[in-house]
């Protein structure tokens, strides 16, 4: 008798339950290598690239010999390029690794100090604490720790609440990170204080809310502004060209990411990124460096020409001088004459300025008994001269009253340029986020400052240290890297040919080059000698140039070109064609 069994229910269901935060782990910045960066980017020069192949040590695109920064690269993990580089060359990442080093040194004596007191408590970390006494009878301070892992954000102990001892005054986050980084003795504040450089304040991905003409509320997007002053933004960015102004999303932003990877290379300005110097090098290098970030990089400063501070400076300078009614308004009948309708604004200003000045002049001839300067004193012309329009330094046009203007640390402190006039002396691209490099009296870009004191390889892109290299080609070459652009063959000592200014090894120019003979269709070789007639090309011999019908050599004699075939005749060809019906 069959026994009917009934399988057992089974429980689908997870044995055990699921972290929902374990899907989490993956979500995080990926390595990537260098030849990886911008992978597969759009060639914005050529347009026929299907996308960024960087060569392994060249900065080129193997696929279509562009320059990598000709490529709309964007840089992974959301970095700047533009900040990498105040990084490194205004010591912003010294500073920081500098307060990181004395938090934790700090922290480290000060837990030793609390455990050989012996008072307070133990805190599941090993570190003593024990409140102290503010003047307001609570209790704040810094709480040590061993490792920067172990702090929370706020800087205290993420297993105690409790607040702990410090030799420092008690003061707030941000308080005492500047006041670390200012008189920590590891940072150079001496260099930055001699040279009185600006410090970069620069702000990325910034939102500006701005309203048009029918008072509608805009809002605009920019990846890089030179200032957080919503009002100089907007007068700054309504200076540029608008294929310049770096709006998200636009062809201003491309520019600038391009120009930044031109201009400003990283391996010009940080020992670690230059893959191709040697340890004797690296310290020419470095050198190079430390005399760029003490004397030679700047940050331009975006001024209002003629400030509110200035005029009040000035009223008070004519207070003083007495009433110069007549020369304050023929400055005014002058300013509406040259400068046109752009002009007007100033003009107002100086009668404005006019009526003051006659009526302080009357109060202050009679209450200080001084007698008022003649309106074409000297004193009186320098303050005319000090509220008329800034030249551009680089134009020469007027920078009219309530325009922004750009000036720098270096060279002559009145220089004012146009912010589309700011530009490098060599190549003339706009100096990009306003850096810049002063040599000689003329500003520069990262790229063709270097270049006024230093080779460039033309391989690698790098600047070359080494007393002995390369000269081909007009060009700078490390010894390694004059090579085929094909096969990365070294060409030292070799026969080479060159096409769009890249040298080939013989072999892979007659490989993906060199001509086919239409007679013996092989590869006509750079040494060897060629005919053309239109898109044909042959041997310069005997035995592929001669008439198809009766192989007379047509070197140097008519012929007649038919049916991509070659007749010495009119016979030679009615016979071949005859021979075919």
């Amino acid at each position: 008798m069959a026994t009917e069994v009934s399988s057992p229910c089974v429980d689908y269901g997870p044995t055990a339950h699921t972290n929902p935060n374990i899907f989490q782990l993956e979500i995080k910045p990926k390595h990537v290598l260098c030849h990886e960066i911008g992978a597969g980017s759009m060639c914005t020069r050529c347009g026929k690239c299907p996308g960024l192949d960087l060569h392994f040590w060249r900065k080129l695109c193997k696929t279509c010999g562009c320059r990598m920064d000709e490529h709309d690269v964007i840089l992974p993990n959301q970095y700047d390029h533009g900040q990498l580089i105040i990084g490194r060359l205004f010591g912003v990442r010294e500073q920081f690794e500098s307060v990181v080093a004395d938090s934790y040194e700090h922290a480290k004596a000060q837990a030793e100090a609390d455990r050989q007191a012996n008072e307070g408590r133990m805190t599941a970390f090993g570190v003593m604490l024990k409140p102290v006494k503010r003047d307001g009878g609570g209790s704040r301070g810094v709480s040590p720790s061993r490792s920067g892992s172990d702090c929370g954000t706020d800087g205290r102990d993420r297993a105690s609440s409790t607040s702990s001892t410090s030799s420092r005054a008690p003061l707030s986050q941000k308080s005492e990170l500047s006041t670390a980084v200012t008189s920590s003795p590891r940072v150079s504040t001496a260099t930055l204080s001699e040279s009185k450089r600006t410090v970069p304040s620069a702000v990325y991905n910034y939102k500006m809310e701005t309203n048009n003409k029918e008072n509608e509320k805009v809002i605009t997007y920019y990846s890089w502004v030179p200032i957080s002053d919503d009002r100089l933004i907007d007068k700054y960015m309504n200076a540029l060209p608008e294929e310049e102004r770096p709006i998200a999303g636009t062809k201003g932003e491309q520019t600038r990411r391009q120009r930044l990877a031109y201009q400003l290379p990283l391996y010009d300005c940080n020992v670690d990124d230059s893959r191709f110097a040697s340890d004797q090098d690296k310290v020419v290098l470095g050198k190079f460096v430390d005399n760029v970030k003490k004397h030679v990089i700047g940050v331009g400063k975006v001024v209002e020409v003629d400030s509110v501070e200035k005029n009040e400076k000035k009223r008070r300078e004519m207070r003083e001088t007495g009433s110069q009614t007549d020369l304050l308004s023929n400055a005014a009948q002058n300013a509406k004459t040259v400068n046109g309708n752009g002009g007007l604004d100033h003009a107002l200003q100086l009668d404005t300025l006019a009526d003051q000045v006659h009526q302080i002049g009357i109060q202050g001839s009679t209450k200080s008994q001084k007698s008022p300067i003649s309106p074409g004193s000297q004193r009186a012309t320098e303050i005319i001269q000090e509220i008329d329009p800034v030249p551009c330094k680089q134009c020469t046009d007027m920078i009219n009253v309530g325009q922004v203007g750009i000036r720098t640390d270096h060279g002559i402190k009145e220089d004012t340029w146009h912010p589309g006039c700011f530009r490098c002396e060599q190549c003339q691209q706009l100096l990009v986020d306003m850096l810049y490099f002063y040599h000689q009296g003329k500003y520069y870009c990262g790229r063709h400052f270097a270049d006024q004191l230093y080779p460039r390889c033309s391989g690698c892109d790098e600047l070359i240290f080494a007393n002995e290299y390369t000269w081909a080609e007009e060009k700078s070459w490390h010894f390694d890297h004059f090579a085929c652009f094909k096969c990365d063959f070294k060409l030292g000592g070799h026969r080479y040919m060159t096409r769009e200014e890249q040298p080939y090894c013989l072999d892979c120019f007659v490989k993906h080059f060199a001509k086919t003979c239409a007679s013996c269709e092989e590869k006509i070789g750079p040494d060897e000698k060629r005919l053309n007639y239109e898109e044909t090309h042959w041997h310069a011999t005997v035995e592929c140039f001669h008439c198809k019908e009766c192989d007379e050599s047509l070197i140097g004699k008519k012929f007649i070109w038919k049916e991509n075939c070659l007749f010495c005749s009119s016979k030679c060809r009615s016979d071949h064609c005859a021979k075919k019906k």
